[in-house]
């Protein structure tokens, strides 16, 4: 979808820095690895995950433009993102918080792209919405961090 709306392209993932929290299995890290990001950070709470993360990054030889971390409210030290995937437990309200965390460290810009899955019954943060789609239990929503 990134790569054929208007608001974003094929370049919003060229040489980007990903971000991947609240990972599970790494997917859309790795995935906009395998289309042109230049590195990801994934972070996931769960070890056996982040062990998942691992393997697949070994399986795609991307090792090399990849770090794994523990704790999505802990942003490690870094330069901003470019694309940032938030998928945090449903119904724990952890979009607003996390986000006001990665803003005090310095790792999100006005113009980091972020795609926030959440309960179709938990409040988006307020933000000028790019995009939302709605599927199951969950809707996702697209918006510039600003």
């Amino acid at each position: 979808m990134l790569a054929h709306a208007p608001w974003a392209g094929p370049a919003c993932l060229r040489d980007a820095l990903v971000l991947d929290l609240f990972a599970g299995s790494g997917a859309m890290g790795l995935e906009a690895l395998s289309r042109g990001a230049a590195a990801a950070e994934f972070y996931e709470a769960d070890r056996a995950a982040r062990e998942t993360i691992a393997a697949n990054l070994e399986s795609c030889a991307a090792t090399t433009r990849a770090r794994i971390l523990p704790d999505a409210l802990t942003p490690a030290p870094g330069p901003p993102a470019h694309l940032m995937f938030l998928d945090p437990p449903y119904g724990r309200n952890l979009a607003k918080p996390t986000l006001a965390a990665w803003r005090r460290a310095g790792r999100l810009t006005a113009q980091t792209l972020i795609v926030l899955e959440l309960a179709r019954a938990d409040q988006a943060p307020e933000a000028t919405l790019l995009a939302e789609r709605a599927h199951g239990a969950g809707r996702v929503v697209f918006f510039l961090a600003g």
